[in-house]
């Protein structure tokens, strides 16, 4: 069957113009970056939310569907425990950061929608702009997450904030591993993603168009849920290698593999590890 482009184009454009009905209808405030109604906002949260909980186990169900193996920390049994059970601020801070979870996405969203040097015609698409633009987008944002990451290590820090997500060794819960950290850890993630997507689109010779920054969302979130899987899950895309493994490392290892997507800046800057199945975690 023939892909019709234009009514493609033409439903998007739309769809577009139908959001524009409810988007900056309020004006924009730091905690409402597109200006929605209350109950636009509320509806957005729950939305964004249920999306997520959801993602978790169609993820999950594709690598049990295309056979991916487990982890070999994993099998024949787990090397080690790790958080048997969440507890109540683990709750909390997951019901916590589904509002925060959402305001990072208006924010993404507001880019694509306002930020002068990022397209929005649906007629110049292109691969340059869109998947090109993805991939710039997650290797400046590892670049940044990096250093953020190894300042979160610092004894200084350490025990106020990312000390709660270490708390699991041996993630295995998805999308509840992977969101139950400090609220202010939340916080900086997003805002070097989001400052990502602008820099990317500004620093590329290939440009960004709007369409890339709800796929790299969606990659994004997809990525993040299965480091915090027991599926051994690896590829790699021009230098970008994603592996579930050197994160699992840095979960049982702290003092390495500080990137989340790609393990380039810590192979460069001397803090990757290799992976090393049966070798038990160092806990902090």
């Amino acid at each position: 069957m023939a892909i019709n482009v234009e009514a493609i184009m033409n439903g998007t454009e739309a769809a577009l113009e139908m959001a524009n009905q409810v988007i900056y209808a309020s004006d924009k405030t730091v905690w409402n970056p597109l200006g929605l109604e209350l109950n636009v906002f509320v509806a957005f949260v729950l939305f964004k939310s249920t999306a997520i909980v959801l993602l978790d186990p169609v993820v999950l169900g594709l690598c049990w569907l295309f056979g991916a193996k487990k982890l070999p920390s994993r099998e024949p049994v787990p090397i080690m425990k790790g958080l048997e059970a969440l507890e109540p601020k683990d709750y909390f801070f997951l019901v916590f950061n589904q509002i925060i979870e959402s305001i990072g996405a208006l924010y993404m969203f507001d880019a694509a929608l306002s930020a002068p040097y990022i397209e929005r015609d649906m007629s110049k698409i292109t691969l340059g702009n869109t998947v090109g633009f993805v991939y710039l987008i997650f290797i400046i944002d590892d670049f940044m997450y990096y250093f953020a990451h190894r300042i979160m290590h610092h004894p200084a820090f350490y025990a106020w904030c990312h000390k709660h997500h270490h708390r699991q060794s041996m993630p295995v819960r998805g999308y509840f591993d992977a969101a139950n950290e400090h609220p202010i850890e939340q916080v900086i993630g997003l805002v070097l993603a989001t400052s990502s997507i602008h820099m990317a689109a500004y620093l590329s010779p290939m440009g960004g168009h709007a369409v890339g920054v709800p796929l790299f969302l969606v990659i994004y979130a997809v990525m993040a849920l299965l480091n915090h899987t027991k599926y051994d899950v690896q590829f790699g895309f021009l230098g970008l290698g994603y592996s579930v493994r050197a994160h699992e490392m840095h979960h049982r290892f702290p003092q390495c593999n500080y990137a989340q997507n790609t393990m380039i800046w810590d192979q460069i800057l001397g803090t990757f590890k290799p992976y090393r199945g049966n070798e038990r975690a160092k806990t902090k």
